[in-house]
């Protein structure tokens, strides 16, 4: 027996529907901005650790700050984008990916703003 005649004999899935685990076209359409966007967090992410590396000051309570707020950020982006890449599997729905798509754009521009406003 395998496992799709046990997922069949539980009552999990309908052999008749095979499509239902697919990507429709609209849903492959969103697939390229939505990679674009998960490398554009990767890219920021890997360069504002570079900067800290290199630039990174810890010698006043002001710069402390500066790396708590950053620190802080960062904590969100990794979940947001974790949780922006669990809701691609199909069957898509799109609400929840504009959700989620939403809430990494907004981590990631936070952390720009602080970024530029750190530099200053």
């Amino acid at each position: 027996m395998d496992w799709e005649e046990i997922d069949e004999a539980l009552g999990r899935i309908d052999v008749n529907d095979t499509n239902r685990n697919t990507w429709s076209e609209g849903d492959k359409a969103v697939l390229p901005p939505y990679i674009g966007l998960v490398k554009a967090s990767r890219a920021c992410l890997k360069k504002l650790l570079i900067a800290v590396k290199s630039n990174g000051q810890w010698g006043d309570v002001h710069s402390i700050a500066q790396l708590d707020d950053l620190a802080d950020i960062v904590n969100g982006v990794s979940p947001s984008v974790d949780e922006m890449v669990s809701c691609v599997y199909a069957p898509m729905r799109h609400d929840v990916v504009r959700t989620n798509v939403s809430r990494t754009v907004v981590n990631i521009f936070y952390l720009l703003v602080l970024i530029l406003v750190s530099g200053t």
